[in-house]
């Protein structure tokens, strides 16, 4: 069995360097072309990767990109599995020994209906939360988890009696007055809070999500892909 074992963690090794060659050799020229696999979260892809693609397209027209938008954990999954060549996701959050290259930080607003008693105010603070649930995204979002430690007072609380699967389902339960949310940055500045009479009232102490990049450390397709970063960089929230 040990042997096995070996053989199995060599032929592994062998076929990462296989794969290194064979990836250079297209890349080679200073030009991304070829086909690209990228991942990307559900609650950045959205906002983010309509704003990016356009310049990606005219800045690398022999690319294909072929997205795929899943949780973090699926996605990590995918890119060690060599399913993926890189992905954007958001810290906190274990990536292992995969590279990370970071794009910007992501801040929150606070959602709430326009007679919500903390809709006028100029911004809120941790405490603000105290006896009042938030709604969140279902677990396996990383969202999830960022929203919950996004004071480090730790006054936020769960409202376990709703689960979203999507940012605008959360908007959509914040205008019916059915409780508030943390919206990232991002989200809204792409628009998901237009045509829907909500209020959004600053929260500077938030700790802000860190969106990066990740790829395999032995992949150099998702080396010369870290442009594709530089274009998302530009294109987080304002």
């Amino acid at each position: 069995m040990l042997i096995g074992r070996e053989i199995i963690a060599r032929a592994r090794r062998t076929l990462a360097e296989a794969e290194a060659l064979v990836d250079l050799a297209q890349a080679s020229g200073g030009m991304l072309a070829g086909d690209l696999r990228f991942g990307v979260i559900p609650t950045v892809g959205p906002y983010l990767m309509p704003r990016t693609m356009p310049d990606l397209r005219r800045a690398f027209p022999a690319l294909r990109l072929f997205l795929r938008e899943d949780l973090t954990e699926a996605l990590i999954e995918r890119l060690m599995d060599r399913r993926l060549d890189a992905a954007i996701v958001a810290l906190p959050f274990d990536i292992g020994d995969l590279a990370c290259e970071p794009l910007f930080e992501d801040g929150y607003l606070l959602a709430c209906a326009r007679g919500h008693p903390l809709a006028n105010r100029d911004h809120v603070e941790s405490h603000d939360f105290a006896g009042r649930p938030m709604m969140l995204l279902e677990r396996g979002h990383c969202l999830q988890r960022h929203a919950l430690s996004a004071f480090e007072a730790g006054d936020i609380h769960e409202d376990r009696s709703f689960a979203a699967t999507s940012l605008a389902t959360l908007v959509a339960m914040v205008e019916e007055g059915l409780g508030i949310t943390l919206l990232p940055q991002l989200a809204i500045s792409a628009g998901i809070a237009e045509g829907h009479d909500i209020a959004l009232v600053s929260a500077p102490g938030a700790i802000p999500r860190k969106v990066v990049m990740i790829w395999r450390r032995s992949s150099a397709r998702a080396r010369v892909s870290r442009p594709l970063g530089g274009l998302a960089s530009v294109s987080g929230p304002a």
